[in-house]
């Protein structure tokens, strides 16, 4: 069964509403944006936001507190301004989540703006992550690249993206792999009515061992869409079905569930989509010694 359930929390409703929802224990993962997902950060973190965040590290229930990078990081793109900004954002988030002793940042690679051949936009995440690797020997598992909603342009819409970018990296200990239900969905990966297939790539490609957190989001677009759509969980083409097969995969049992769904957009919501989750799985929670 699944040691691991989390929601993706707002920290606009103030860090004590947060943590009063990890107060009742039925989570024990976390993902929050440390800063406005739609804004490129411009400063390094303060000690208010670390200490804020240290709040939510330490918490007894909770073992797994994750990063979403920001919406407009784009390793792919020719402009090497966007590049510039993209690295400044990553490498703050990455130095506040060593300082507080967080899990992971995750965020998507970006898309080839060019026209470029995807090889070639694979090769430009490989680079500049290279850069990420050279200013700290960050822990495993620290920076995890996540699957997308897109078309052939987008880095990550297909598996191989992902499997290619940590060979050319040398398959380094620092970097894994973010699953998200939707966006498989969405790039053509049929996992509702062939989960066993979805699996097998992944094994196929060694991914399996690299993959580190898992976004669940039901969809409001169709297979093969290519549009990235949440929905909340057994309200989408997905269907509550699906997620209960989704969490009795033995594979995953080790891999946090983290939702992303429209409701977590405030915390009473979250909390409505965790019981969903709940219902239909049980989950054997690892707390910390208090």
């Amino acid at each position: 069964m699944p040691r691991f359930l989390g929601s993706h929390l707002t920290l606009s409703e103030g860090i004590d509403k947060v943590l009063k929802i990890l107060d009742l224990g039925l989570i024990n993962t976390a993902q929050v944006h440390p800063s406005p997902p739609q804004m490129w950060l411009k400063n390094k973190f303060s000690k208010k936001v670390s200490s804020k965040l240290s709040q939510l590290c330490n918490h007894k229930s909770l073992e797994k507190l994750f990063f979403h990078g920001i919406y407009l990081i784009n390793l792919a793109s020719p402009n090497k301004d966007l590049v510039s900004k993209s690295i400044y954002s990553i490498l703050a988030y990455l130095e506040l989540l060593h300082e507080i002793n967080g899990e992971a940042v995750v965020f998507h690679p970006g898309s080839i703006t060019d026209g470029a051949p995807i090889d070639v936009g694979l090769g430009r995440v490989a680079e500049t992550i290279s850069t990420l690797l050279k200013a700290q020997d960050w822990k495993p598992n620290s920076i995890l690249l996540e699957v997308s909603a897109g078309k052939s342009h987008v880095v990550g819409s297909q598996l191989w993206h992902l499997s290619k970018i940590r060979q050319m990296l040398g398959n380094h200990p620092a970097i894994g792999i973010a699953l998200d239900t939707q966006h498989l969905w969405a790039s053509g990966y049929d996992l509702k009515n062939n989960l066993d297939q979805l699996i097998s790539e992944i094994r196929s490609l060694d991914l399996l061992n690299s993959i580190k957190l898992i976004h669940i989001n039901d969809s409001k677009t169709s297979l093969g869409s290519h549009i990235d759509r949440h929905e909340n969980i057994g309200d989408g083409f997905l269907g509550r079905e699906f997620f209960g097969k989704l969490f009795a995969v033995s594979d995953f049992t080790n891999i946090p569930f983290v939702l992303e769904t429209p409701r977590v957009k405030t915390v009473d919501g979250a909390l409505q989509e965790i019981k969903t989750c709940l219902s239909l799985a049980e989950f054997e929670f690892k707390l910390k010694q208090s």
